[in-house]
């Protein structure tokens, strides 16, 4: 079975869903500690998102493209042969400790 191709923008593209879900998770702690990032997307409704609008499209646009140079160096060293950690002031990433 063939896999199918999502372009980057496409919700069901692998690294935007990470995004997404990692968007959520900010998404809930905002709301925990009952904050709202300003937007000029804003209408006023109780029911907005802490994070909404463009504000939200922006921030998902940038968590997408992170994750995916993550994702494009990982598989880079993979098919290299590297096979452990390497340590950068985001944490444990990668899979290589030469870089």
């Amino acid at each position: 079975m063939k896999r199918r191709r999502y372009s980057l923008g496409d919700a069901e593209h692998p690294s935007r869903k990470l995004a997404i879900e990692v968007l959520s998770e900010f998404e809930d702690l905002l709301a925990e500690h009952g904050l709202r990032v300003p937007s000029s997307d804003r209408v006023g409704r109780r029911d907005e998102a802490c994070l909404y609008g463009d504000v939200y499209y922006d921030l998902e646009d940038r968590v997408t493209e992170l994750v995916e140079v993550f994702r494009k160096r990982t598989v880079r060293r993979r098919r290299a042969g590297s096979s452990s950690l390497y340590h950068t002031h985001h944490g444990f990433i990668g899979t290589d400790v030469t870089r």
